[in-house]
């Protein structure tokens, strides 16, 4: 697992073409211009954290794998407006859903 970018603040139905460098997360996004449920394609957003959650639920019961790779890079895109702390929030969050997912795979870094 590489690179998912969590956006805790990612909001469907938000402007996801914006003049941020990190959209889908406030406005109101009309028809084709609005954030979707399940993430943005071709759109300066990141992904829910719901949307990583599923993946890992098909991972698990789909792929069954004997071991996970995790190489980090977890927050989203907004380096500059996060802190230790905030960063620290995001691994946290990924240990706790890796760890409830695949409880007896081992899961390095």
């Amino acid at each position: 697992l590489s690179d998912v970018h969590i956006d805790l603040q990612y909001r469907p139905g938000s402007e996801k073409d914006c003049d941020e460098p990190v959209c889908c997360r406030e406005g109101k996004g009309a028809g084709d211009k609005a954030a979707g449920f399940w993430g943005s394609l071709n759109a300066q957003c990141d992904l829910p954290l719901w949307t990583f959650e599923n993946a890992l639920q098909f991972i698990r019961e789909k792929i069954k794998p004997d071991v996970i790779f995790w190489t980090g890079d977890i927050p989203a895109h907004d380096d500059w407006n996060q802190t230790r702390e905030d960063q620290l929030h995001h691994i946290q969050i990924t240990a706790d859903l890796l760890s409830h997912y695949f409880p007896a795979v081992m899961a390095t870094l």
